[in-house]
């Protein structure tokens, strides 16, 4: 490459970050973020290029999507834009023994379905009839999905083979560094009313969502 174009290169990259830097926020995304006391800086720490939101009002919730298109500038996908429900205490703190969604800012498991395979850039498990999700502080495997009893050693777990969980994904809250008692089996499913703490909405706004998140991406859903 010639003494000029290299130059050319340079203005050109530069001008692109800078626009990219420059773009205003979706107004949606700005309140979102400014509620938790997060921006967008943060984010890039993460390497989070896509952010679902979840904005409740008592037990609904109101959907929105976020993601950075190829300049780096996020933008809202409209289409995906939509109701459903949170937990029936609402969102804020927590626990095993309360029907709340967490509040915060958590990474976007794994998918999850019964039956045929959805579209999806997540990694993704099928549901059977033996699949259970632990919800016993008391066990070693509290709040991680199990398939099968040979190794049980709980009092309690969610049987995940139902009608409800046939389409969704895994918010990872508290499966990391696990507290017992702080909560468990959080999941963005097909639900038509207020939860037990997960988030819920239809099946067509849950198998768009599946669609269009992608593990690359690093995912986040924000609640509040």
């Amino acid at each position: 490459m010639n003494p000029f174009n290299k130059i050319i290169s340079f203005i050109v990259a530069v001008a692109t970050t800078v626009s990219a830097a420059a773009a205003p926020l979706p107004d949606n995304l700005t309140k979102a973020l400014s509620y938790e006391g997060l921006t967008t800086e943060y984010l890039d720490k993460l390497n989070c290029s896509q952010l679902v939101v979840v904005e409740s009002l008592g037990s609904q919730g109101y959907l929105s999507f976020f993601e950075k298109d190829p300049q780096g500038r996020w933008v809202q996908n409209d289409s995906l834009t939509a109701g459903g429900w949170v937990g029936k205490n609402g969102v804020g703190k927590a626990s095993e023994w309360s029907p709340t969604t967490p509040e915060g800012l958590y990474r976007v498991g794994s998918a999850f379905y019964t039956g045929n395979k959805p579209e999806t850039g997540l990694a993704s498990f099928a549901i059977t009839p033996d699949t259970y999700w632990v919800d016993d502080p008391g066990s070693a495997y509290y709040n991680k999905r199990v398939v099968g009893t040979g190794n049980m050693d709980w009092n309690s777990a969610e049987e995940m083979y139902i009608s409800s969980y046939r389409y969704g994904f895994v918010i990872e809250y508290n499966t990391s560094n696990t507290v017992p008692g702080a909560g468990s089996a959080f999941f963005f499913h097909v639900y038509g009313q207020p939860t037990d703490g997960c988030v819920g909405t239809d099946t067509s706004t849950v198998l768009a969502y599946l669609k269009k998140l992608d593990a690359s991406k690093n995912p986040y859903i924000l609640i509040e």
